[in-house]
C-alpha cells in the first residue's frame, strides 16, 4: 500500500512536536505557537502541519485553541480516551470475542489481587458505588484503577469495554447486582479465595452469554456510542464481509454518503476513527476515495505509550504490568506449543545471539512479542507491543557506558535462552520462574522517564 508523501511528513513532524512536548516535561496548557509560528519553524506545508496536528489531537496530545492568542496547546490525554481507542480497535479489527474474554480472564485475577492489596476506605466507597451502579461494567473498571497500575488499569479497562453484551442487558440484572456486592465484601475483607471465585463466576457468566447472545450482541458501551463511531463499526463490518483485500479502493465519498445515509461530517469522523486503527485510508485525485489500509495498530500502540509515558508510570509498575500480562501469555502459549513454534522459539534465539551485545536491548522485545504471539491471542499480543515498546524507550534513554551496554545486553540473551530452553522442554513451573526472575531484574535498567534526544525536535 502506498503512502502519500503528506502522510509521511506529517508522522514524523507529529513525532518531533510530542518528543517536545517529552521534553519538557509535559507542560499542559503551554501554547506551543500558533499555526503561521508552526509552520515556520518546522519549514513544512498547511497542509503538513494540518495533518501532523489531527494525528496528535487523536492521540490528545495537543489541542489547537482558535481565537487571538490561540494557537496549539499541549493536553493532558485521558485514560478513558486511551481504553477507549483500544477497545475499538479490537472490535473494528474483528479480534475475536474469545480471545479478548480469554485475556480478560486472566488479566482481571492478577488486577484483583492487587487492587486488594492496595485497598483504601476511599476505594471501599469506591468499589461499593459501583456495585449498586446501574452500569455492568463500573466495577470492573474501578478495580482496575484500584490497581494503582496505569498500565495494568488500561489493559484492564479496553477489556472490559471490548467485551460485547447482549443488547437485552446493558443494565444490571438483579443477580448480577447481588454477584457484584459480595465480590466488594469478600475484597473488603480481604477473603480472595472467594473473591477471586465470584469473579471467574461473573466472567464465565458473561463468556456465556456472548456465546448464547445471537445478533443482538453488542459492545459494552455501545449505548454510548455516537453516529461517528456506529458507522465506523458498520463500515468495518461490511469491509469484513466483502473480503476486500488492503489497496482496494472500497468507494469515494458520496458514494458512501449516499450508501449509508448520513452527513458528510458523521462520514468524515468515522473515517478518522478508521483511519486511526489503519483500517482505511482516503486517497486523493483520481480513482481515489476510502481505501482498505493494512490493519497494523501502530497509531493505536503510539497512543498508549504516549499516555503512559506522560501519567510517568513508575518502572515497578511497569515490570508488574508485564509480568502479569507475559506470564498470563506464557500459561496458553505452553498449552499451544507445536513443532512451528518451537522452530520459531529457536530460530529467534539463533538471530539474538548474532546481535552486538550492546544493541540487545532494542532487539530484546522480539523475543518477549514471540512468546506472545504463540499464545495466538491477540489482544495480549497487542499489549505485549505496548509495554515492551514503552520499556525499550526507557532503556535506551538512559545513559550508559559500552561496558554497561554489554553486560545489560549479555544478561538478557543469557535469561532468554534459559527461559527458551524451559519452555521447549515443556516445564511450565520452571519457565514462570525464569520469566518473572527476568522482568524483575530488568527493573533497575529502566529509566523513570523517556529521554528524548533533543536534536531529535
Amino acid at each position: 500500500m502506498v503512502v502519500s508523501t503528506t502522510d509521511k511528513y506529517a508522522a514524523t513532524l507529529a513525532h518531533r512536536i510530542e518528543n517536545l512536548i517529552i521534553e519538557r516535561g509535559w507542560p499542559v496548557g503551554e501554547l506551543l505557537g500558533s499555526e503561521a509560528d508552526l509552520i515556520e519553524r518546522y519549514d513544512v506545508s498547511r497542509g503538513v502541519l494540518r495533518e501532523a496536528i489531527r494525528l496528535l489531537e487523536h492521540k490528545q496530545v495537543v489541542r489547537m485553541k482558535s481565537g487571538p492568542g490561540g494557537g496549539l496547546i499541549v493536553a493532558a490525554p485521558a485514560a478513558s480516551a486511551v481504553a477507549e481507542n483500544i477497545s475499538n480497535y479490537f472490535t473494528l479489527s474483528s479480534i475475536d470475542h474469545e480471545e479478548v474474554i480469554e485475556a480478560r480472564r486472566l488479566l482481571a485475577a492478577d488486577g484483583l489481587t492487587l487492587a486488594a492489596e492496595r485497598l483504601s476506605e476511599r476505594g471501599i466507597e469506591r468499589l461499593r458505588r459501583a456495585a449498586e451502579s446501574p452500569d455492568p461494567t463500573e466495577l470492573h473498571q474501578s478495580i482496575g484503577v484500584l490497581t494503582r497500575n496505569p498500565a495494568l488499569a488500561i489493559l484492564l479497562d479496553s477489556l472490559t469495554l471490548a467485551t460485547p453484551v447482549p443488547s437485552w442487558k446493558q443494565h444490571k440484572t438483579d443477580k448480577v447486582r447481588s454477584c457484584h456486592r459480595a465480590l466488594v465484601d469478600a475484597i473488603t475483607t480481604g477473603d480472595l479465595a472467594v473473591a477471586h471465585q465470584l469473579l471467574r463466576t461473573l466472567l464465565d457468566d458473561e463468556a456465556a452469554e456472548v456465546r448464547d447472545g445471537g445478533p443482538e450482541v453488542t459492545d459494552a458501551h455501545h449505548r454510548t456510542k455516537k453516529l461517528p463511531e456506529q458507522l465506523a463499526h458498520r463500515i468495518a463490518n461490511d469491509i469484513e464481509e466483502s473480503g476486500a483485500q488492503p489497496g482496494d479502493v472500497l468507494g469515494s465519498e458520496p458514494e458512501f454518503l449516499e450508501r449509508y445515509a448520513v452527513s458528510r461530517s458523521v462520514f468524515r469522523q468515522a473515517v478518522r476513527i478508521l483511519e486511526y486503527s489503519n483500517l482505511v485510508h482516503m486517497r486523493q485525485g483520481s480513482g481515489g476515495g476510502v481505501t482498505i489500509g493494512t490493519g497494523e495498530p501502530g497509531r493505536v500502540i503510539d497512543g498508549a505509550v504516549t499516555f503512559l509515558d506522560f501519567m510517568e508510570i513508575a518502572p515497578h509498575h511497569l515490570s508488574e504490568a508485564r509480568r502479569s500480562l507475559e506470564l498470563s501469555a506464557l500459561k496458553l502459549t505452553m498449552g499451544r506449543i507445536d513443532d512451528d513454534a518451537r522452530d520459531r522459539l529457536t530460530n529467534e534465539l539463533k538471530l539474538e545471539a548474532s546481535v552486538d551485545r550492546s544493541q540487545v536491548h532494542t532487539h530484546g522485545p522480539d523475543f518477549h512479542l514471540l512468546l506472545a504471539e504463540l499464545s495466538k491471542n491477540r489482544p495480549m499480543i497487542f499489549f505485549t507491543r505496548v509495554l515492551t515498546r514503552l520499556q525499550t524507550l526507557r532503556i535506551g534513554g538512559r545513559q550508559r557506558s559500552d561496558e554497561e551496554r554489554q553486560h545489560i545486553g549479555t544478561s538478557i540473551v543469557d535469561a532468554h535462552v534459559r527461559l527458551a530452553q524451559a519452555v521447549l522442554d515443556g516445564d511450565e513451573g520452571l519457565a514462570r520462574h525464569r520469566l518473572r526472575r527476568h522482568l524483575d531484574a530488568m527493573v533497575e535498567n529502566v529509566a523513570a522517564r523517556r529521554v528524548v534526544d533533543p536534536t531529535n525536535q
